[in-house]
């Protein structure tokens, strides 16, 4: 079950220092394994960004009650552009090792603000995929 799995990684996670790059991006990991596919080469909107925007929004708004809202988070920013944002902080933690915020990203305030938005938001899912697994199993292959 994919829902057990995503705990297991979590937990496996918590032997990082919570400071860590690897832990932010074990995080992020977490989140796209519980909602995201591997993209399809012959659909152009089925990158894992697109996908994080899009279902995690179906998510908060239809399905999450009082879902983690990144407003709270990162003041200014709405949900689809924080979430782009994210994504591109978490490329550039994965391919470039540089954990600073570059101008583009200012709008997401600190790597800590960040890495507590990512936690809040990977525990939210993960109870929300042992509640729910069969709907985002389903929603994991859209």
């Amino acid at each position: 079950m994919f829902a057990a799995e995503a705990v297991e990684k979590y937990f496996d996670l918590q032997r990082l220092p919570p400071s860590s790059d690897m832990y932010l991006l074990g995080l992020f990991s977490v989140i796209e394994s519980l909602i995201a596919h591997k993209p399809r080469l012959t659909e152009n909107l089925d990158s894992i960004n697109h996908q994080l925007v899009n279902k995690l929004t179906l998510l908060d708004e239809c399905f999450i009650d009082k879902p983690i809202q990144t407003t709270h988070f990162f003041s200014g920013i709405g949900h689809d552009k924080a979430w782009k944002k994210l994504y591109e902080f978490r490329s550039q933690l994965a391919h470039t090792s540089s954990s600073s915020l570059p101008h583009d990203l200012v709008s997401l305030q600190s790597k800590e603000v960040i890495l507590r938005f990512i936690n809040a938001k990977t525990k939210e899912l993960i109870r929300f995929a042992i509640a729910q697994p069969k709907l985002l199993r389903h929603l994991r292959e859209c």
